[in-house]
């Protein structure tokens, strides 16, 4: 099925008297309404105007903040990557210092002494 629309022309009312809501005016009472009407569309835009800068203020107070934290985040990224590269290095010298030091057997010795010592100090103080 194929069905085409085709629009509907507008025409006016049969009795003549209404026009958008209003009385149909000729003369001096046609101008008088035209003003009004442009009157009220200059207020509207205006109101529209209003709006439209203060959303381009708020739009331009939130592209500061973004620049502002952008250049927070780079900063934390940098430290981050600094950290990164410390962690690293203390890592390697560990692990050097552990075998260095007999390797996984002493450093698990130690832990555990460590730990036993930590218990001991806690009964000697809270019991």
């Amino acid at each position: 099925l194929h069905c085409t629309l085709r629009p509907r022309r507008w025409r006016p009312p049969d009795d003549g008297s209404i026009h958008k809501g209003r009385p149909v005016t000729t003369g001096d009472g046609a101008m008088q309404q035209l003003r009004s009407e442009l009157e009220m569309q200059d207020r509207s835009l205006d109101e529209l105007s209003t709006s439209v800068g203060n959303l381009h203020r708020a739009g331009l107070e939130i592209k500061t903040e973004l620049e502002e934290q952008n250049t927070l985040l780079t900063d934390l990224e940098h430290g981050i990557d600094e950290n990164l590269e410390g962690m690293s290095y203390l890592s390697k010298q560990t692990t050097k210092l552990v075998k260095k030091a007999g390797g996984k057997k002493w450093c698990a010795t130690i832990t555990a002494l460590s730990l036993v010592a930590l218990v001991l100090f806690y009964l000697v103080l809270f019991l």
